[in-house]
């Protein structure tokens, strides 16, 4: 018997290597197999830059499939993300390397314990995070959707007399007991991690929970879990950027708030010069973080170059770009951006961004001529910038 169990598991093998397709070796290819998953199902694809997810390409279910294919030059998560009421809309992190050949089977609509199948260590090691929380995944799902079904309930209810309250407090209760499953789920990885080794994935998701830890203590609140798994880091691993990104997270600076004296770094434009926020002592300061991620961050900009102009003697915009060096000059040389277009280059959302708390774009601070912040506040609307600036400087 045994050896008939060994010639099966070798067919197995032999057939199923020679089912794969080939890959060009410049190229990955995810194709996925999916049962109970309607044709209307939109599914795309993004990949993470520097903390934020860009969107890659997207495909639409068809008779239970759906394919996505690029170049790549080295191994990358990317991450399916599924635009339909009938999945959570949570991320699935999938590995692709060159030549590679990933496969993604399905068997309902509880995505994050869907089957990912590759050679890629990386893969494997991921697999073993979500192999061992998949009773959480499921029930995180099955809640998640029952309360956006019965928010839609209550919204369609709106001032009626009847039920109202009712299926609100079923939404906000199934809500919360879904964020406590979830806090369940990223707790039960973290203690998997403890038996992991310390390979690529183990580190990207320290990262990212670091992350979570630091920007929403509340839906992550083992943050002393997260600080254990970094103390069995090796120095040099610390002392990467990685490492001093995680260590930031977890043991973040004590943040710049109104009445403080204003937080200064090291920034570059795009020619490679450098400067600080001192240089320009003696005027006011806004500071204008943004991306070109973040369409309302781009709809500001005018307004912005307006009140450079017409404040010139007295206020000193600085747009400070949170892309990477590559996409930042690029869009400032693309669209001929004026003014102090700065950057610190610091990864993962540290840096000034740490420093001033800032979890949401755009977000602006106001600076007094004395280096005190004087103002703080999140996002635009137009005449919001010329409103907040009149108040000071009047």
């Amino acid at each position: 018997m045994r050896h008939l169990k060994t010639f099966s598991t070798l067919a197995v093998a032999v057939l199923l290597a020679s089912c794969t397709p080939q890959v060009d070796s410049d190229k990955y290819l995810i194709e996925g197999c999916l049962k109970s998953t309607p044709d209307s199902v939109v599914i795309k694809l993004f990949a993470q830059n520097d903390g934020r997810l860009m969107r890659v390409t997207e495909d639409t279910v068809y008779d239970g499939r759906f394919s996505f294919s690029d170049t790549i030059s080295e191994v990358k998560q990317l991450f399916l993300v599924f635009f339909d009421d009938r999945f959570v809309p949570a991320k699935f992190p999938v590995w692709v390397a060159p030549g590679k050949y990933v496969r993604v089977n399905g068997e309902d609509n509880v995505h994050l314990t869907w089957k990912v199948t590759s050679d890629l260590a990386e893969q494997n090691d991921q697999n073993t995070l979500q192999e061992y929380v998949v009773d959480a995944c499921r029930e995180f799902t099955s809640l998640y959707l029952e309360a956006v079904a019965t928010k839609k309930q209550w919204m369609a209810k709106m001032g009626e007399d009847i039920n109202d309250s009712v299926l609100l407090e079923k939404y906000r209760s199934l809500d919360a007991t879904a964020m406590q499953v979830l806090t369940r789920k990223m707790e039960a990885e973290i203690e998997c991690m403890a038996t992991m080794p310390r390979s690529r994935v183990w580190m990207t998701t320290l990262l990212e929970y670091a992350m979570i830890a630091n920007v929403n203590p509340e839906s992550l609140p083992n943050s002393e879990g997260l600080k254990a798994l970094y103390n069995t880091l090796p120095e040099e691993v610390k002392q990467s950027e990685e490492g001093k990104s995680i260590y930031q997270f977890l043991y973040p600076v004590k943040s710049v708030e109104v009445g403080d004296e204003m937080a200064d770094a090291t920034l570059y434009d795009v020619d490679g010069g450098t400067h600080t926020l001192s240089e320009l002592a003696g005027r006011y300061i806004l500071l204008d973080f943004w991306t070109t991620g973040c369409g309302w961050c781009i709809k500001s900009f005018p307004e912005l170059k307006d009140i450079s102009r017409v404040y010139a003697d007295r206020l000193a915009v600085v747009s400070l770009s949170l892309d990477t060096k590559p996409m930042w000059t690029e869009y400032v040389r693309k669209n001929a951006l004026e003014g102090h277009q700065w950057n610190e280059l610091a990864p993962n959302f540290t840096g000034l961004v740490a420093r001033y708390n800032i979890n949401s774009f755009p977000y602006f601070v106001l600076i007094n001529p004395e280096g005190k912040v004087i103002a703080k506040w999140s996002g635009y609307g137009e005449g919001l910038l010329w409103k907040n600036v009149k108040m000071y400087l009047k």
